[in-house]
């Protein structure tokens, strides 16, 4: 997708924050030999939200231009870092920098923000203060009450960079488009306090529960496309 957005035919900025998860074998595989400007995140598919550890390595970094490899590629310190605030205000710093159109940037250009945040993946983990907004769920286990604080997290990033969009004059031409890969964990794999009802299963199973994921658009620019709003899309649909 951003191998065409960033085409000369599609004329995009494309910039990727947060989670890669497809393919760290060679540096061809990496994001800004895939269509982005940059990236600022991590290649694997999982690791510790704040010390940025998997499997006894460190995986953070910014890849700061086109076919960044090596030699460019830069390993960022940010451990100690709740991940989902750090994408947050990496995300914001993009869409700054994008308004104030830097003289080597084409103002004509429209920008493609991808932001894949961690959350709310395993491991689970999230600052305290959001899991105390649920003390007083009684009927809810520590990994229900983690979960909420997780996602809680999550959703004040995505208020926070959808403000900055509109404080940078963007937001009336924006369109949002938010998904999710697959359904919560909730018999194997790492189990979390979420839920799929009224699906069946969870992820790893092929049960709806596990297989489907919800998404919806949103954002001024719907109205622009003269695309329907506030309506439910019944059907299937694909994103890989």
């Amino acid at each position: 997708m951003a191998d065409l957005l960033g085409s000369n035919d599609g004329g995009y900025r494309t910039h990727a924050v947060g989670k890669w998860h497809v393919g760290h074998s060679r540096w061809e595989q990496t994001p800004t030999f895939r269509g982005f400007m940059s990236f600022f995140g991590f290649y694997l598919g999982m690791e510790d939200y704040f010390t940025h550890k998997t499997n006894g390595g460190y995986d953070f970094r910014y890849d700061s231009k086109p076919n960044c490899g090596e030699g460019c590629a830069q390993i960022i310190d940010e451990r100690g870092n709740y991940s989902t605030h750090v994408f947050t205000r990496e995300a914001i710093r993009v869409v700054r920098d994008y308004a104030t159109k830097d003289e080597e940037v084409d103002s004509h250009a429209p920008l493609f923000l991808y932001l894949a945040f961690q959350a709310v993946h395993c491991p689970n983990e999230v600052p305290q203060q959001y899991v105390d907004r649920y003390e007083n769920k009684t009927d809810w286990t520590d990994k229900r009450k983690k979960y909420a604080g997780m996602l809680s997290a999550a959703d004040e990033g995505i208020r926070n960079v959808t403000q900055a969009f509109k404080n940078s004059g963007l937001w009336e031409d924006t369109l949002v488009i938010f998904t999710t890969d697959n359904g919560g964990p909730t018999i194997t794999g790492c189990v979390q306090g979420s839920s799929n009802y009224p699906k069946r299963g969870g992820k790893h199973s092929l049960w709806e529960g596990g297989t489907t994921g919800d998404g919806f658009l949103s954002g001024p620019a719907l109205k622009k496309l003269q695309l329907p709003t506030k309506e439910r899309f019944p059907h299937l649909f694909h994103v890989v």
